[in-house]
């Protein structure tokens, strides 16, 4: 599967990956090897969970505060999803989708941008 797009989280040093498959990957840390040295026959680092719950189309950006300890991504869908950076009651994992929303129309390209205030 091939990632379409990257994010970053720098409050918690997470960073996600979407795809062609329409799952948000989380990575609990950065990736450090040199380029030029990386072994290519090792598989690749798994993804430490995945967030199946995203957009229908390709994630298009992103947005996170480290005040209110969430985290948006917008989707080429019109989507908008919310997510808290704290496991919610009930549940053991970061991220879970807290709202999701329409906010643009598909054919204006979806959501372009967000920002946290």
């Amino acid at each position: 599967m091939g990632t379409d797009s990257i994010s970053c989280n720098t409050f918690t040093k997470h960073y996600f990956t979407f795809g062609d498959d329409n799952i948000l990957k989380a990575y609990e840390h950065y990736p450090s090897d040199i380029f030029s040295k990386i072994d290519w026959k090792k598989s690749a680092v798994k993804a430490g969970f995945e967030l199946k719950d995203s957009h229908a189309l390709a994630m298009s950006c992103s947005a996170s505060s480290s005040a209110s300890k969430y985290i948006a991504t917008g989707g080429k869908d019109g989507m908008i999803i919310v997510r808290s950076q704290e496991p919610q009651p009930g549940s053991d994992y970061q991220y879970e989708c807290v709202m999701a929303f329409s906010a643009h129309s598909v054919i204006n390209g979806g959501v372009r941008c967000l920002a946290f205030d």
